[in-house]
């Protein structure tokens, strides 16, 4: 007998609305890096839960009821462990990745990951890759404003570009970059540092960056025409 995808949202559903009340409304997500966020608002708190917990055992579900509740101030320990071996449910992923379009209106990024793959992994990797379907951030700051122009997606094994990249403005040498640095961040994966975090940008990292044939010219380029990009995603948005 196969189980309803539904089914899994509805078991912690049910036990998040039974210990936290009526004055929750809960929406879920595929968000790994915001996996649990909170929002009390005229009686009511707003919560949003990554779908990676659909999964998680009891002890992690009622974890997640005392910080909801506020009995704790910080994610318990219990509930991080949990997401740090824990992918988003096979059923989830699927639905996802059977909604990628890698075909934009100016390139196609499937064939631009498999340029770069044959020239900087020898063809090695399995590539999944899609335009973005909105504007999202990007860890490159300039001033208050960012823009999240590539994002590895390891729980789906999914490359995200995003769609302000997808114009004759932009050379195809510069979106080559950031193909690049997203399947450098799938053949690395990420390290733990000296204080116990994660690493996602170590020497290794930066180091094999500046290989790209050209990443001098393309970091130039970005430098130049940030703005210009930054103006185009409010376009988008």
């Amino acid at each position: 007998m196969s189980l309803s995808p539904d089914l899994f949202e509805n078991a912690i559903s049910n036990t998040l609305y039974r210990e936290v009340g009526h004055g929750l409304k809960l929406t879920f997500t595929n968000n790994r890096k915001s996996l649990i966020s909170i929002k009390r608002q005229a009686g009511l708190v707003y919560v949003r839960l990554s779908r990676i917990f659909l999964l998680a055992d009891e002890n992690t579900v009622y974890d997640i009821v005392r910080f909801i509740k506020g009995e704790t101030l910080r994610v318990p320990r219990t509930v991080m462990e949990f997401a740090e071996k824990s992918t988003l449910p096979p059923h989830v992923a699927q639905k996802v990745l059977s909604r990628t379009n890698p075909v934009g209106k100016v390139y196609n990024l499937r064939k631009i990951a498999k340029s770069v793959n044959a020239r900087y992994f020898n063809g090695e990797l399995n590539i999944n890759i899609t335009w973005g379907e909105k504007p999202r951030r990007k860890k490159r700051r300039y001033g208050n404003r960012m823009i999240q122009l590539g994002l590895y997606d390891r729980d789906l094994d999914l490359v995200r570009v995003h769609p302000v990249l997808d114009s004759e403005t932009v050379p195809v040498e510069y979106l080559g970059l950031v193909v690049y640095h997203e399947l450098l961040h799938k053949k690395l994966g990420s390290k733990r540092g000296a204080n116990g975090e994660r690493r996602h940008h170590g020497a290794e990292f930066r180091c094999l960056e500046k290989e790209y044939e050209q990443y001098s010219w393309a970091m130039a380029w970005e430098k130049r025409n940030i703005n210009k990009l930054l103006n185009l995603r409010h376009k988008l948005a």
